[in-house]
């Protein structure tokens, strides 16, 4: 079974160039940079869910400022 999928794609010119000059000084292959960079996007993708789930959880209790999540934490730490 194959362990890789190839997914042919087109970009522009000068994307391509920048890519090629960012794997260069990473010494990446540009297949090596271009996964980093999906890798890397998909967490941020899922870091942001996570943001957003958590805001809505935050704001059911009541906390809708930074002062309030400071509050928040104060008062879960002085209760342990």
């Amino acid at each position: 079974m194959q362990k890789t999928v190839i997914f042919p794609i087109s970009l522009p010119r000068e994307l391509g160039k920048q890519i090629d000059q960012m794997a260069k000084k990473e010494s990446m292959t540009r297949s090596e940079y271009v996964r980093s960079v999906v890798r890397r996007q998909i967490a941020f993708a899922g870091l942001n869910e996570l943001r957003i789930e958590a805001s809505k959880r935050a704001k059911k209790v009541g906390i809708r400022t930074l002062q309030d999540s400071v509050r928040a934490v104060r008062e879960l730490r002085n209760s342990k």
